[in-house]
């Protein structure tokens, strides 16, 4: 893997790519920032590695969205702040994840393989991946299915990551 070598130039490295190794097993780890091309939001548990992604369409998002009763100029004015109150309202109405914890815009990031927090200082819009693997199109079948297992197990695909209205806290 080479986890030493400079990955990158500083002009091409625009989304801070680095290989970061967890502190307490030792696992490589490749951590570098959401692009902003992505049109996802991405939500991690505050117990475990499992990433939720919400997609900024359908019904529920565009329920939240209206319901913060802002204007255009307002969201532009102070996108950050915005930003936050969506990304709390999103986290209100999301299930809770598999092992228990809250799904939260800004919990840490944490190692796949002892769930150790390796990012915790301001891991809103870091993403965190156990190799390279999962930015190729064409793998070896052995690799492929290994990158398979890691996305079921940490990337899973919800169809419905929303509470229901019971659920919701008001």
């Amino acid at each position: 893997m080479g986890n030493e070598e400079k990955l990158f130039d500083d002009d091409e490295n625009w989304l801070h790519e680095e290989w970061i190794v967890c502190p307490a097993c030792n696992q490589s780890l490749f951590r570098l920032d959401a692009s902003p091309l992505d049109n996802s939001n991405h939500f991690y548990a505050d117990r475990c590695p499992v990433r939720i992604d919400v997609i900024p369409y359908g019904p529920e998002y565009e329920q939240l969205e209206q319901s913060l009763a802002l204007s255009q100029d307002d969201k532009e004015h102070s996108y950050a702040d915005y930003r936050g109150v969506l990304m709390r309202a999103i986290e209100a109405h999301l299930k809770p994840c598999t092992c228990g914890g809250m799904v939260r815009h800004d919990a840490p990031r944490r190692c796949f393989s002892c769930s150790l927090p390796v990012i915790s200082d301001d891991p809103d819009g870091v993403d965190l991946y156990p190799d390279e693997d999962a930015f190729e199109r064409e793998l070896d079948p052995q690799r492929q299915e290994r990158l398979e297992r890691w996305q079921a197990q940490f990337l899973p695909h919800l169809e419905n990551p929303w509470k229901g209205p019971s659920e919701t806290e008001s």
